[in-house]
């Protein structure tokens, strides 16, 4: 076998396979580019959790801001008001445009006692407003780690309610 020396001023072998770097950054990038990709989708995964989280949480912060006064909202679809827990429910839903709350997402409780009883109690009650929300990530790779492939999310916020 006859050697002889390359550009770079390797010693190589006349038709030796390994000689040829011509495919190597497609062979590189063939490894490199799904990790970066599940990476990218993981951060943006991330990202749109948090948000989902700091919009609830301003979300539930408006509504109990409202519910401790006792107001009613102007019915938006008919006459007449909604009660103050329906409008403590259409607050939370106007401050999270991007999250739909179905009515079982909510979850109202006043202090009777030692114990929490369910509904928005009354004046000079102290209150518990609580949402609950199953959010399902675009990555399935994070979402099979979760069961059902959703991660729930949970606010809540607790008020004395003012004398009305």
């Amino acid at each position: 076998m006859r050697m002889t020396r390359s550009k770079s001023g390797l010693w190589s072998i006349p038709g030796d396979r390994w000689q040829s770097e011509k495919g190597q950054a497609l062979v590189e990038a063939a490894f490199v580019l799904p990790l970066l990709l599940l990476m990218i989708f993981v951060i943006f995964d991330f990202s749109l959790l948090f948000y989902a989280y700091q919009s609830m949480e301003y979300g539930i912060s408006e509504a109990t801001r409202y519910g401790i006064t006792g107001q009613q909202r102007a019915n938006p679809s008919g006459p007449g008001n909604l009660t103050r827990d329906e409008s403590v429910k259409l607050i939370m839903r106007e401050s999270n445009p991007l999250i739909t709350l179905a009515d079982s997402s909510f979850t109202f409780e006043h202090l009777s006692g030692a114990t929490w009883t369910a509904g928005s109690g009354g004046s000079g009650e102290i209150a518990r407003v609580t949402v609950n929300y199953n959010w399902r990530p675009i990555t399935p790779l994070i979402g099979g780690l979760f069961t059902g492939g959703q991660i729930p999310l949970r606010v809540s916020s607790t008020m004395l309610n003012e004398g009305f």
